[in-house]
């Protein structure tokens, strides 16, 4: 889905995996993915992030694919980690079979 393209190529350029590669002029990123796929992934979120109602995994889902961890979720929303990978089960949940664990 163009969620999940889009959560790899910001995965990938974090890990600088979106650099130039020699040969390439001076590091820079090596191309930028097309307007209307970016717009297209953005509207696939938001309406992946209507279906989920509970606020609190909305803020999960949204540092998810912000890129942090489990670790730095927990420690922006005043929770422990076992509570940010409870919810993110939870929101895998919703989002693939429509029903809670």
């Amino acid at each position: 889905t163009a969620l999940r393209i889009a959560f790899s190529e910001r995965r990938r350029k974090k890990r600088g995996g979106g650099l130039a590669r020699s040969g390439d002029v001076g590091g820079l990123p090596a191309s930028d993915p097309p307007p209307d796929a970016v717009a297209d992934a953005a509207d696939e979120f938001r309406r992946l992030l209507d279906r989920l109602a509970d606020p609190d995994l909305q803020a999960v889902a949204v540092l998810r694919i912000g890129g942090y961890t489990a670790e730095e979720i927990a420690a922006r929303l005043n929770v422990v980690p076992r509570t940010v990978e409870r919810r993110l089960r939870v929101i895998r949940c919703l989002l693939t079979d429509g029903d809670p664990p």
